[in-house]
């Protein structure tokens, strides 16, 4: 909310406390599900077997405009009367992007929007607003943990994957899995340059082989192998980059996984 101040200065006013924690996030949910449910009535016995859920980061509705511009254009026509493939889907909405503490969000606080029902600070992943970024100490408080759409999937007893275009330690994947006070810290050197411990923070990639439910992830497809990689084992491009962490976890994935198979090819891939 902007007040006035008395000499005309605009001040912004802190957001409600019950925004710092699940609850009310999880409350505020299940009032539009049940304001909009009897507009969806499903025929008995329906049930969706799979769920695949589609983003594209920073999607805006200037983009999906641009897009779908270009696809007419590249057809021959002008561009505005073309149509992209979701728009014609029986059901589309639209979702209102902003962090608990800043209005122009990140990649961090709506990838834990979208994927935990929670909304939190910007910068941070998989815990709520009680959790301030960079604050390793607050994250370690489970209370603030959250669980995404993957877990709930997991204990209904489906399987689960990933795929992602970028680093598998990004933010937006990342939010499928992690629980961490700063989406920059992918991997363990990160973690100690803010001058944290990362045995008390676990970074990103670590969370991703050791930690649940990622460890119990079937199919984990991204970029970013050099934060699962040794430093002495890094190219001078990579180092340059950054990356080191979990240093053998992936070569000995069966150690952490029987069913782990780290691949790098479509040979690979085709193999296993």
């Amino acid at each position: 909310m902007a007040l006035q101040g008395s000499r005309g200065a605009r001040v912004v006013a802190a957001p409600p406390e019950a925004e710092a924690t699940a609850h009310f996030w999880r409350e505020e949910a299940r009032a539009g599900i049940r304001q909009r449910r009897p507009r969806y009535q499903a025929s008995p016995g329906e049930r969706a077997r799979n769920v695949v859920f589609f983003l594209g980061d920073g999607m805006s509705m200037p983009t999906v405009a641009a897009a779908r511009t270009l696809l007419g254009q590249r057809q021959g026509h002008t561009g505005e009367e073309s149509s992209l493939s979701f728009e014609g889907f029986p059901g589309l909405g639209l979702a209102k992007t902003y962090c608990v503490d800043k209005q122009i969000p990140d990649s961090a606080c709506t990838a834990t929007a979208y994927l935990c029902g929670v909304k939190n600070n910007y910068g941070t992943l998989g815990v709520t607003a009680a959790v301030p970024r960079h604050d390793c100490q607050a994250s370690l408080d489970n209370s603030t943990h959250l669980y995404s759409i993957a877990a709930w999937a997991l204990e209904d007893g489906r399987d689960v994957g990933i795929v992602t275009t970028t680093r598998i330690t990004h933010a937006s994947p990342a939010g499928s899995y992690a629980k961490i006070a700063n989406r920059n810290w992918e991997y363990d050197e990160q973690v100690s340059e803010a001058g944290h411990d990362p045995a008390q923070c676990p970074d990103i990639a670590h969370q991703l082989i050791h930690g649940y439910p990622a460890n119990k992830f079937k199919v984990i497809f991204g970029g970013g192998r050099r934060s699962f990689r040794p430093r002495n084992t890094l190219t001078k491009k990579e180092i340059k980059e950054g990356g080191q962490t979990v240093a053998t976890s992936l070569k000995n994935g069966e150690k952490i996984n029987a069913h782990a198979t780290p691949v790098t090819s479509s040979c690979g891939i085709e193999n296993n």
